[in-house]
């Protein structure tokens, strides 16, 4: 049962659990800056509705990190300021945080103890136990209300999670100049290979698995893999490309590896600061959606071509490269759907959307990927894709980007990625 799932309209006061709850848990470590802090699907909403209903919200946590030395009392209040931050910009509101960071299992501020609570009654002594709900992911929390004499409900939903293809194969073309010898995710930034940056990038979510495709001097990549993956909490796969299959084919290809419904597929010669939290959720959120670009709101380019959007974020078309005064880029990072249920439901449409590895093409069917062994996914796929009824949908980060591609660029990210 998620946040938003559970019936609060009997309840004047609502006390929230934080980790589990309210954010996703790090296993085996503490939330300790506001980049480790990712707000569960759903939350944000769930909590603004709770404000428009007109109830009282607490937080009420358990940080015992501050206790143990791991991170320090003005750390955890940056974090929650964070988190305050972004719950208002949701339209919601938190009404006071109480945490106990007591390492003892039976101090009396640390859940289950009610400790917390006391405090809470002594700033607001209008709360009525009767009316309040705790909201917790553990037996920790459901003990806690338990001893405050109040009602509790349990989020037992956890964040699903994602598996990520990583295009690995380019050429470096136009690096030769700067770097040789290993393929261009390859290219060392401040003693690192640029796809370090990439996978360390995707330990602030939730990543199950990465898939890497691979081609032109992949065992450079297969051999540092090896060395480093320890350092990772996901698992690597590969897809091998023999022969260039272009970008089109290596997708393809790569999907072929992941083993759910959905995808999220990042450039290996690009680092976009996209947040895949809510990328997925305005995925699950447009329920004829195919394929989700991460889009990047830029000023006086003429090196990328421009999205244009309906105001559902629609994409209705990709226009050429040229001199630019303001515009949507396509970022490089999507979200693609990769489950054959979804094939039949669009069926009358004329639109098939397969699995890749069953292909569906001796049925006569049509999938949105060509037939073809090598071909483009930006001009087979994405512009043929694209317009009013079609199933390209666009969300605007403005994260950081860069896109190592050319050597001045290349040179950037030296000085810029390190921060």
């Amino acid at each position: 049962m998620r946040l938003n799932d559970i019936d609060i309209s009997r309840y004047q006061t609502i006390l929230l659990d934080r980790d589990g709850t309210i954010n996703v848990r790090i296993p085996g470590d503490y939330v300790k800056t506001p980049e480790e802090f990712r707000f569960i699907p759903g939350v944000l909403d769930a909590v603004a509705a709770m404000h428009r209903a007109g109830k009282q919200v607490y937080i009420v946590t358990n940080q015992r990190g501050v206790g143990k030395g791991r991170m320090t009392e003005a750390d955890l209040h940056r974090v929650h300021q964070h988190m305050l931050n972004a719950i208002a910009e949701a339209g919601g509101h938190i009404d006071g945080i109480y945490y106990a960071t007591a390492t003892d299992e039976h101090h009396p501020m640390r859940k289950p103890q009610a400790g917390m609570w006391h405090a809470l009654l002594q700033d607001h002594p209008e709360v009525n136990p009767a009316t309040t709900l705790m909201i917790g992911d553990g037996d920790c929390d459901e003990a806690f209300a338990r001893n405050c004499g109040i009602s509790f409900a349990r989020v037992t939903e956890p964040i699903e999670p994602y598996e990520v293809i990583i295009l690995a194969g380019g050429l470096g073309t136009r690096l030769r100049s700067v770097v040789s010898e290993v393929p261009k995710c390859m290219a060392p930034v401040a003693d690192k290979p640029f796809l370090w940056y990439l996978l360390r990038y995707l330990t602030r979510f939730n990543v199950s698995r990465v898939i890497l495709s691979v081609g032109y001097l992949r065992d450079v990549i297969f051999r540092w893999i090896d060395e480093v993956k320890d350092e990772f909490p996901f698992t690597f796969d590969y897809a091998v490309e023999e022969t260039p299959l272009g970008t089109g084919g290596g997708i393809r290809l790569a999907l072929e590896h992941v083993q759910g419904d959905k995808a999220f597929i990042l450039n290996g010669d690009t680092f976009f600061d996209v947040d895949l939290d809510a990328m997925n959720a305005f995925y699950e959120a447009q329920k004829d959606a195919k394929i989700v670009l991460a889009l990047k709101p830029m000023t006086c380019f003429d090196r990328y071509g421009t999205v244009v959007t309906d105001p559902d974020g629609r994409i209705l078309e990709f226009r050429e490269k040229q001199p630019t005064a303001q515009g949507l880029i396509n970022g490089g990072v999507y979200v693609i759907n990769n489950s054959s249920p979804n094939a039949g439901r669009l069926e009358s449409g004329g639109l098939q959307w397969l699995r890749p590895s069953w292909r569906g093409l001796a049925e006569g069917r049509r999938s949105i990927f060509p037939s073809l062994p090598k071909f483009s996914f930006e001009t087979e796929v994405l512009q043929k894709h694209c317009g009013p009824d079609g199933c390209l949908f666009g969300l605007v980060q403005n994260g950081y980007f860069i896109d190592i591609g050319i050597p001045e660029d290349y040179e950037r990210a030296q000085h810029e990625l390190i921060k």
